[in-house]
């Protein structure tokens, strides 16, 4: 304040005038309208939902397993902007919240179902035991002289593929081993 003082006396010449500065208020802003339902379909605020996008929504409650290729045919819009519009309504629909409803089941209905799941999850744990009890068929563990019972075989003149089958490997593998051989020898 003193410095508004001082500066106002050197442009005036007035040792003695006193300026006062108020502050100035702002208008309290006034309070924002309640949005319409198109407008909080909407990807942008304030920009209401698009028809189409409407129309997504509609036919998104009716057939929630409507693909993008049948929104397309029914909207008349590329198969792009349908996908497009499928997964905006999507996300709408998501974002709604969503309501449960618990029935009332009797007794009896409870217990059968109890009994049902016990019988599964016997099953399903005597499945495991028998898995778990047999070993991996196929690739046993990694023998370390596969690599040159591999190299051997080749050098006699078998191929990829019966040596694969003689071993009880991929081909894929034994290609691989030669392949990483021949790198080696410099033959490659």
């Amino acid at each position: 304040m003193k410095v508004l003082q001082r500066f106002w006396a050197a442009l005036t010449g007035r040792s003695h005038a006193i300026v006062t500065v108020e502050p100035t208020v702002a208008p309290a802003p006034a309070a924002p309208a309640p949005p319409s339902p198109a407008a909080t379909c909407s990807g942008k605020r304030g920009r209401p939902a698009s028809a189409s996008l409407l129309r997504t929504l509609d036919l998104l409650r009716q057939r929630p397993d409507i693909t993008a290729r049948e929104l397309a045919e029914q909207l008349s819009v590329s198969p792009a902007y349908a996908r497009t519009l499928l997964k905006r309504a999507q996300s709408k629909l998501s974002a709604q919240p969503v309501t449960l409803v618990v029935r009332e089941t009797s007794q009896e209905v409870k217990n059968n179902e109890l009994a049902d799941l016990h019988a599964r999850l016997d099953e399903t744990e005597k499945s495991l035991a028998s898995l778990r009890s047999t070993p991996p068929q196929g690739r046993g563990s990694w023998n370390l002289n596969r690599r040159a019972e591999v190299i051997r075989m080749a050098c006699t003149g078998m191929l990829a593929a019966d040596i694969a089958g003689g071993l009880n490997i991929p081909r894929g593998e034994v290609e691989f081993i030669l392949k990483v051989d021949r790198l080696l020898q410099g033959t490659g």
